[in-house]
């Protein structure tokens, strides 16, 4: 199957859905309206985003209001904490994790196999 850059179109709505984790997804515009309009009652979210995260978080016009404690990982050169804090405006705890190339675990061969 080809990639495709557009989010599936989900029409299932996640009523118990309480936590979710999202780990190297590709963040983009289309992910933010199904977290608002997918899952209603998700109250922590962990992601791991890559890819153009900082640009969505600066051109997204909508909030996603219902979530109440994030856990994110980013690039140093990503995003900043104002932009973040402006896309989840209902948050109550909060932990920002950053790494940089330098702090990445390099791979060896035998990992790399794997």
């Amino acid at each position: 199957m080809p990639y495709s850059s557009s989010f599936p179109s989900v029409t299932t709505i996640f009523h118990s859905l309480r936590h979710l984790s999202l780990n190297d997804s590709q963040w983009t515009s289309d992910t933010v309206v199904f977290l608002i309009k997918n899952t209603p009652n998700l109250h922590s979210l962990h992601i791991r985003p890559y890819g153009n995260f900082s640009q969505v978080l600066w051109t997204t016009k909508v909030y996603i209001t219902h979530i109440r404690k994030l856990d994110i990982l980013l690039n140093n050169d990503t995003a900043d904490l104002a932009s973040l804090l402006a896309l989840f405006p209902g948050i109550r705890r909060l932990r920002v994790a950053y790494y940089t190339i330098e702090s990445a675990p390099a791979l060896d061969g035998k990992a790399w196999q794997k």
